[in-house]
C-alpha cells in the first residue's frame, strides 16, 4: 500500500468517485477530496472510511482565527489531514498548528493558487512576484509551526 502519494479525485459525481476510487483503492493510503465533499459530505467519508483510507480534506481554510478553529475541530473526527490558506496569518496559522495538534490532524499550508500569475498578485496589491510570495508565505507556515505545503512543480 503506498502511502507518500495522495491521490486526489476532483470530481463531483458520485459515480465518477467511485469509478476512480475503485481503480486505485488497492494501490493508494490516502485521498484528497474537496469538489464530491461538498456534494456528497458523509457518503463520501464513508466509503474512504469503510476501506480504511486516509482524508486529506481540501477546502483551503482562510478566516478569522476562531472560525478556522471551528472548522479544525468540526473536520477532526473524520479527516486526517487539511489545507489552510498562508495568507490568513501568523495569528490564525499559530492557532491552526495548537488546534491540530490538540485533536490530532495535520494542517497543509496553501500559498499561492497554481493558477496565480505575478498580475494577479498585483491586482490584489501583492507587489512580489509568485516566486517571491510563495517563499515568503512558506516561511511564515515554516515560523507558525506549519510543516507541510501544497506547491506546484514551478515553486519545489
Amino acid at each position: 500500500m503506498i502511502e507518500k502519494i495522495i491521490v486526489a479525485i476532483d470530481v463531483i459525481e458520485i459515480s465518477e468517485f467511485i469509478e476512480a476510487f475503485e481503480k486505485t483503492k488497492n494501490t493508494f493510503k490516502w485521498y484528497k477530496i474537496h469538489s464530491i465533499f461538498l456534494r456528497e459530505h458523509k457518503k463520501i467519508v464513508n466509503i474512504l472510511r469503510e476501506n480504511n483510507k486516509k482524508i486529506f480534506l481540501d477546502l483551503k481554510f482562510f478566516d478569522i482565527p476562531a472560525t478556522v478553529e471551528k472548522h479544525i475541530k468540526s473536520i477532526s473526527k473524520f479527516s486526517d489531514m487539511f489545507t489552510v490558506h498562508l495568507l490568513s496569518g501568523k495569528s490564525c496559522l499559530k492557532r491552526v498548528y495548537e488546534t491540530s495538534q490538540e485533536v490530532g490532524i495535520t494542517p497543509v499550508g496553501v500559498s499561492v493558487l497554481t493558477s496565480f500569475s505575478d498580475q494577479d498578485l498585483r491586482e490584489i496589491g501583492i507587489n512580489q512576484n509568485t516566486k517571491e510570495e510563495v517563499i515568503k508565505l512558506v516561511e511564515l507556515g515554516i515560523n507558525s509551526g506549519i510543516s507541510y505545503f501544497v506547491c506546484s512543480h514551478m515553486e519545489i
